[in-house]
C-alpha cells in the first residue's frame, strides 16, 4: 500500500525515474527492516530478485551502479564470508548465528554497490546491530540467547551507501 501511494505522488510530480528507482529500493529495503524485527526472517523476494538486478544492471548498465567485477567480486567476498559463518557456526556452538537471510542481503547490496561499499555495509550494519542489540540484550534479560536480527543494521547502511557510494573509501582514506 506504501508503495502505490508514493508512486502515484512520485507520478504527479513526474519526478525523474532514477528517483523512482532509489524510491522502491527504499521502501523494498524499508518493508525488509520490519520483516526482520517482527519475524527473524529476510524473505527472498526481496534479496533474490535484488541479486539478479545488482548483477544484471553491472553487465547491461554500469554507468547506473558498478562494473561487473565488482558486484561479482562483492557478491563472492561478502556473501561467501556470511555463508561461510552461517554453515561454520552452528557447528561450532550448536545453535544458529547468522541466517541465510542475512547471507542473501549482503550478496544482493554487494551486487548492486560494489565490493569497497559491502565492507563499509557490513562494518556500519554491525554499529547499527549493536545499536539495537545492546539495549535488547539488557532488556531482555537472556543472555547469548537474545535473538538480534541483523538484517536491519544491513539495510540501514544499504541505504545510507546507496546515496554515498563512496563513503567507506573517504572514510579509509581520511584515517
Amino acid at each position: 500500500m506504501i508503495d502505490i501511494a508514493y508512486f502515484a505522488c512520485l507520478d504527479i510530480f513526474f519526478v525523474e525515474l532514477w528517483l523512482h528507482s532509489f524510491a522502491k529500493i527504499g521502501t523494498v529495503w524499508a518493508q525488509e527492516i520490519f520483516i526482520d524485527i517482527d519475524h527473524y526472517i529476510i524473505p527472498n523476494w526481496i534479496t533474490l530478485p535484488g541479486l539478479a538486478a545488482g548483477l544484471l544492471i553491472s553487465i547491461a548498465a554500469p554507468s547506473l551502479g558498478v562494473g561487473f567485477k565488482d558486484a561479482a567480486l562483492g557478491v563472492l567476498l561478502a556473501g561467501g564470508a556470511f555463508w561461510l559463518i552461517a554453515e561454520v557456526y552452528p557447528r561450532l556452538r550448536g545453535k544458529q548465528g547468522l541466517g541465510f537471510g542475512d547471507v542473501k542481503l549482503v550478496a544482493m547490496l554487494a551486487s548492486l554497490l560494489g565490493t569497497s561499499a559491502a565492507i563499509g555495509i557490513i562494518f556500519l550494519g554491525s554499529v547499527i546491530g549493536l545499536a539495537y542489540g545492546i539495549p535488547k540484550l539488557l532488556i531482555e534479560k537472556k543472555g547469548m540467547d537474545t535473538r538480534i536480527p541483523f538484517g536491519p543494521g544491513l539495510a540501514i547502511a544499504g541505504l545510507v551507501f546507496l546515496f554515498e557510494p563512496r563513503l567507506w573509501a573517504r572514510l579509509v582514506d581520511a584515517g
